[in-house]
């Protein structure tokens, strides 16, 4: 009995010690995101007028650097904004799941990008399902799958291509579609694409800025609410990332 108690107290210590470990991680994440966040913004909003008022003035070796430096400022931001993702999924004080009607809420996500896909000249295809029915999940981590969804699939479609969202409900479930005519993912790199820090090597080829933690982060959002994400790629062709949800 005393070796199942000392065994039990262990247990328990151990249990204590990871929670507490997990928590400081969260906070560390948080603290660093919050006070880079500022002066890497200064950063980029400064080189980003100097690229606008002397852009014909510049001699080509500072405007290379400036724009090197620019892609460096996008790249941080990047890296912040999966920090915080990071931070918020260990966070134990989540809001409460709230009901969500996912076919009007997710055209205000697609909105946001309309002038990023018009920069990029990529056409944005919608057929987003009519039907009211919804499901509780947490806001931030729905807004948070597509958001990265749409952007991924943007960021790897080259100009002139296509990005098509498709949602549809049926007595079980809720789909959210996104394909692309992007460069697709090679057969053989497809099963590690959800692995952190993972990225397919003509991803890292096409677009440099990349952390390759936002595949994985969607994965685990996605599990955490019970839903499913499966991919379809080919080279060349592009790839189609379908989620769905149980209307729970």
């Amino acid at each position: 009995m005393m070796r199942h108690k000392k065994v039990k107290d262990l247990i328990f210590a151990q249990n204590e010690e990871l929670e507490k470990s997990k928590k400081e991680k969260m906070l560390f994440f948080r603290f660093v995101s919050h006070e880079l966040k500022s002066p890497i913004i200064a950063v980029q909003s400064a080189i980003n007028v100097v690229l606008d008022t002397l852009d014909a003035n510049l001699i080509p070796k500072a405007r290379d650097m400036l724009e090197r430096g620019r892609k460096r400022t996008v790249q941080m931001i990047e890296i912040l904004k999966d920090l915080v993702s990071l931070s918020y999924e260990e966070d134990d004080d989540r809001p409460e799941p709230e009901l969500v009607v996912p076919c009007e809420h997710i055209s205000e996500v697609i909105d946001y990008f309309k002038p990023l896909a018009k920069d990029k000249n990529i056409q944005i295809i919608e057929t987003i399902c009519k039907q009211r029915k919804g499901f509780k999940i947490d806001r931030f981590v729905f807004e948070k799958i597509i958001t990265n969804l749409i952007s991924n699939a943007l960021r790897y479609t080259p100009t002139g291509g296509t990005v098509t969202i498709k949602t549809k409900i049926d007595e079980d479930f809720w789909y959210l579609i996104i394909s692309d005519t992007g460069i697709g993912i090679p057969k053989e790199e497809q099963r590690h694409i959800f692995e952190e820090f993972y990225r397919a090597r003509n991803a890292r080829s096409f677009e440099a800025v990349g952390t390759g933690l936002g595949m994985s982060i969607i994965k685990r959002m996605v599990e955490q609410e019970d839903g499913e994400i499966i991919l379809e790629s080919e080279v060349g062709k592009g790839s189609t990332f379908t989620v769905r949800f149980p209307l729970k």
